[in-house]
């Protein structure tokens, strides 16, 4: 395949972005239940996000170039907003000022700066572009995939972005975060008996990950043909 390199070039998203769905499926089936079961929410969750994007992208040709630069120009707001972190929430605290000084570092100091002086310019050319619209949220990516692909695909139709996005992004969020729910997953036993702390509870019929997170698989390889041929 012939590229340009750009991070614009759908050549080079579509296989790589099907690509990660594929290894994160991977990754969740050596995650075997129980023990495994928290991982693989993990996985699942970041799974769903990246194919719900997946088939976002992969919608109207027309409008691919422009999702395109959003999701461009997200990924060096991020990057700004990390390196604003760094700069003023970090290194700008007392409790952390001699990480950044070379006079009290034998190591050397961590340095200030995150962004280069390309990517900050980069930035700006994009942030200049008043056509380039704000990424939508992963729910509204999937409400749009749906719009488009489910009168095309008969899977999608029957499993759509939007019940991906509830069961594996929504769902998982317990899991992938520090809930009650996260801690519920590494007990056995309840109420006034003796309980069991750090092994995992059994599955339910309709709790695991799995299932859901190979439909979503299949959807993003239909799609990918669909799109791709």
């Amino acid at each position: 395949m012939e590229t340009d390199g750009d991070f614009e070039d759908w050549n080079v998203i579509a296989p790589a972005m099907v690509s990660i769905v594929a290894d994160l499926f991977e990754g969740m089936m050596v995650c075997a239940p129980p023990r495994g079961r928290l991982r693989a929410d993990v996985l699942a969750r970041s799974l769903s996000e990246h194919a719900i994007a997946f088939a976002w992208l992969a919608g109207s040709e027309e409008d691919r170039p422009d999702r395109i630069r959003s999701l461009l120009l997200d990924e060096f707001q991020e990057r700004h907003r990390a390196s604003n972190i760094m700069e003023k929430e970090i290194a700008g605290r007392k409790a952390y000022r001699d990480l950044f000084d070379e006079t009290t570092r034998s190591g050397g100091a961590i340095p200030k700066e995150v962004l280069d002086g390309p990517t900050r310019d980069r930035l700006k050319e994009l942030e200049a572009d008043e056509s380039i619209r704000p990424l939508p949220n992963a729910f509204d990516m999937a409400y749009a995939a749906d719009t488009f692909w489910m009168p095309k695909i008969a899977l999608v139709d029957r499993n759509p972005y939007a019940l991906i996005y509830y069961v594996l992004f929504s769902a998982s969020s317990f899991s992938t975060h520090p809930s009650i729910s996260a801690v519920a997953r590494m007990m056995l036993g309840s109420g006034a008996g003796k309980v069991a702390v750090g092994a995992p509870e059994g599955l339910g019929e309709s709790e695991a990950p799995y299932g859901p997170a190979y439909l979503a698989l299949v959807n993003t390889l239909i799609v990918a043909t669909t799109a791709l041929g």
